[in-house]
């Protein structure tokens, strides 16, 4: 993973901070596992035994009963292929059907058309743009918003889990 923190173009499109030492990467790596946030879920994504990158379930909110979720595929070599896709459906159905969420939202860099168009094509609804939001290497970024429902989910996709009522 930590190859992954090194390399600029995952940075561009991530917007990680500035580079760390594989000392303190690995010393931050080790606190977020011993201590996580309450409000973050976080699985790694897995493609024919590898970890391939990770997804997480952000900022969660039970009592409003939504989060926001974030995707990032490390392996290049799985861009492309479905990965991410497959990703993000297993996370929504997990939040909607486990988690009993009503709403997932995400945000990403207006210029990251490649998560732009696995958004919408899982099915999420772009919500609009929030203009010069985010400092990105120097410069305030546009970040779009996107949202789905629980209902909009599951017009579009069976669930995976079978959860008792």
């Amino acid at each position: 993973m930590y190859a992954w923190h090194c390399d600029t173009e995952l940075e561009i499109f991530s917007g990680w901070g500035p580079r760390r030492s594989k000392t303190t990467y690995e010393a931050k790596f080790k606190e977020f596992l011993e201590n996580p946030p309450a409000d973050l879920a976080v699985f790694a994504v897995e493609r024919a035994g590898e970890l391939t990158g990770r997804i997480e379930l952000s900022e969660i909110d039970y009592e409003n009963r939504r989060a926001c979720m974030g995707l990032f595929l490390g392996d290049k070599r799985r861009w492309g292929a479905g990965v991410g896709s497959a990703a993000v459906v297993i996370m929504l159905d997990y939040a909607f059907s486990v988690l009993n969420l009503s709403r997932i939202f995400a945000r990403t860099y207006a210029f990251n058309d490649r998560a732009r168009r696995l958004m919408k094509s899982v099915g999420f609804v772009e919500e609009g743009v929030l203009r010069s939001h985010e400092m990105h290497n120097g410069t305030l970024r546009d970040m779009c918003v996107y949202g789905m429902l629980a209902t909009e989910f599951r017009e579009r996709h069976p669930t995976l889990f079978s959860v008792p009522e």
